[in-house]
């Protein structure tokens, strides 16, 4: 947060813009492209909740190429504090209509997602003693440069696939991470380009050395740090009576130490922690959306 206060940073910026400045309830009645400058330093991006987007969509709309949208918005963390180690949302969030605090992250990419760049980030406590973000952002020249911005605001969520692979004995297929030192089952990232199921039989071989044939989709599990996404497969071996398959080697020695087939009672017991649950919610509830 700068020292200085808000208006005396607002007034600041104010005093740089061109005078053709419409206020916000003039908006809607704006053409499009028609002015140089929106001003929206009054919360109104915070008090419309969910419909924010939607509302710096119309004020940039009336904002000439290049020019300028300077907006506030109340400050918070702007995180979701919901709880972990649950089945995941299986209704539709109702609106919200309640006024919303936004972190750094969250006005930037707020602003990005309208294919606004962030000319301007800063951090000041009011006359009012609550702390707001003064932004400034500058509207695209080009559709191109918006549709680029908008793509460059899409989150970055990570992919990795895993397998619950069973053999006719019921016994799990159960590797050794060097790494995180620990037991746990064939999963890694998805490759580009490859969907979640073959990146889940592909890590079957190169870290279980077994070729396997997928099932249905068992769990997906969504952790926030970092944000990712696991997708864990059921799997059978596609040669049961092969020596390779009876007996796997591991065939990324750098990465994996060990391969076993483990009796799934004894192998929930030899799993990591985190892993075991994983398992365990695959098993006991298969299909299941989580959050971790």
């Amino acid at each position: 947060m700068t020292d200085a206060p808000f208006d005396a940073a607002l007034a600041g910026i104010v005093a740089d813009l061109p005078s053709d400045l419409p206020s916000v309830r003039d908006v809607d009645d704006v053409g499009i492209g028609t002015v140089s400058s929106v001003l929206l330093v009054d919360d109104e991006v915070s008090r419309h909740g969910d419909r924010a987007e939607e509302f710096i969509s119309r004020a940039a709309d009336v904002v000439r190429p290049g020019g300028l949208l300077v907006l506030s918005a109340l400050a918070g963390d702007g995180r979701d504090h919901g709880p972990r180690k649950v089945v995941g949302a299986t209704v539709s969030p109702e609106l919200r209509t309640e006024v919303r605090t936004y972190d750094a992250h969250g006005v930037e990419h707020l602003m990005l997602h309208r294919g606004l760049s962030v000319h301007r980030l800063e951090k000041h406590r009011g006359a009012d003693g609550v702390e707001r973000f003064l932004v400034v952002g500058r509207t695209a020249i080009s559709t191109d440069e918006r549709s680029a911005r908008f793509i460059a605001s899409l989150p970055f969520k990570l992919v990795t696939a895993a397998v619950v692979c069973r053999d006719a004995q019921d016994r799990l297929l159960c590797v050794f991470d060097t790494f995180r030192r620990h037991w746990t089952i064939p999963g890694g990232v998805v490759d580009a380009g490859e969907d979640p199921r073959t990146g889940a039989l592909r890590e079957a071989v190169e870290e279980g050395g077994v070729r396997c044939a997928a099932g249905p989709l068992l769990g997906v599990f969504n952790t926030v740090v970092p944000d990712r996404l696991l997708m864990v497969y059921g799997a059978t071996p596609v040669l049961p009576d092969d020596p390779t398959t009876l007996t796997p080697v591991t065939r990324q020695p750098h990465e994996i130490g060990e391969v076993r087939w483990v009796p799934v009672a004894e192998a929930l017991e030899l799993l990591n922690k985190r892993t075991r649950w994983q398992v365990e919610q695959c098993l006991e509830h298969p299909g299941e959306t989580w959050r971790e």
